[in-house]
């Protein structure tokens, strides 16, 4: 959506259309907040979406200076209109704490009306809730039923955390790797780091399918490149699992002109590994490894 259509839509106060294309990701859309934000400043009588938008523009900063005090304002504004978003919207304000004092019992509330409408996020977000236990007894089955409810229309932390559900098999959730992986590739598939990453697991455990390093360092390798620090941590693992075995081998052979080959073999090896792990070029993570394999390479020369 660029952004005449979209100041087309607030003009023509077509709130179905506004809904259907806002949900969460306004920030994705390649329009001119700043020209959005005239556009609503201008107009009189503001349906409930276009103070869903107003709020969300200073909540995130879009066009105008973050103001948490004046996007709780337009999103309450919205809420008591029964705007599902603005519902959604003034419950992640109560979760966070942002401008107000975090009330996780608020938080539901909002959510509750929210997702009693079908928001998704609201939906996700209540699950995490009863996940968490954040001032409600836990509950995974609750926040199965509530991560279903949102994974169903296609929201991919949702997917994400149904996925983890069935992968560890928390409580009364019955445990079912080919779930698990259905549902992260579900996440992956709309490129959701955490689903990526949680693939990864899978094959790197290899629990419901063939273990296979090989694709768990493609999909760690994935949600490292985008800064998740488990991802960074994981590829740093393999790598280690890989050196560990080559160590354990060349230590059972004696001190001979083969074992220099062997060690010189392993040095070219190493080069290959720097090469995979490229999420932080010249980064700690593989110099450290280098650093490892190279002191250890010493003490059997």
């Amino acid at each position: 959506m660029d952004t005449e259509r979209f100041i087309q839509l607030l003009n023509d106060d077509n709130v179905e259309e506004l809904d259907k294309n806002y949900i969460s990701e306004l920030w994705r859309i390649n329009i001119d907040f700043e020209h959005v934000l005239n556009t609503l400043n201008e107009k009189n009588n503001l349906n409930s979406s276009e103070l869903n938008i107003l709020g969300y523009l200073y909540e995130k900063a879009l066009g105008v200076e973050k103001d948490y005090q004046k996007a709780k304002h337009y999103h309450e504004l919205s809420a008591n209109q029964n705007n599902k978003h603005a519902q959604n919207n003034l419950g992640w304000l109560y979760h966070h704490g942002l401008g107000v004092e975090r009330d996780y019992q608020k938080a539901k509330y909002y959510y509750e009306l929210s997702a009693n409408q079908g928001c998704s996020r609201a939906q996700h977000n209540l699950g995490w809730l009863y996940h968490r236990g954040l001032d409600v007894e836990r509950d995974h089955q609750k926040a199965k039923y509530y991560y279903e409810l949102s994974a169903d229309q296609g929201h991919s932390l949702a997917q994400n955390n149904l996925g983890w559900l069935y992968h560890r098999g928390l409580d009364d959730v019955e445990r079912d790797y080919q779930k698990a992986k259905y549902y992260y590739e579900l996440s992956a598939n709309q490129d959701d780091i955490y689903g990526i990453n949680n693939l990864g697991y899978i094959y790197y455990e290899g629990f419901g399918v063939e273990k296979d390093d090989h694709k768990a360092k493609h999909y760690f390798r994935l949600s490292a490149s985008r800064g998740l620090d488990d991802g960074k941590r994981m590829l740093r693992m393999l790598l280690g699992d890989k050196l560990d075995i080559y160590f354990k081998s060349i230590k059972r052979k004696e001190k001979t002109k083969d074992l220099k080959e062997e060690i010189q073999k392993l040095k070219s090896e190493i080069e290959k590994l720097k090469l995979e792990i490229d999420f932080r070029p010249g980064g700690k993570g593989y110099l450290e490894a280098e650093a490892d394999f190279y002191q250890n390479c010493k003490k059997i020369e």
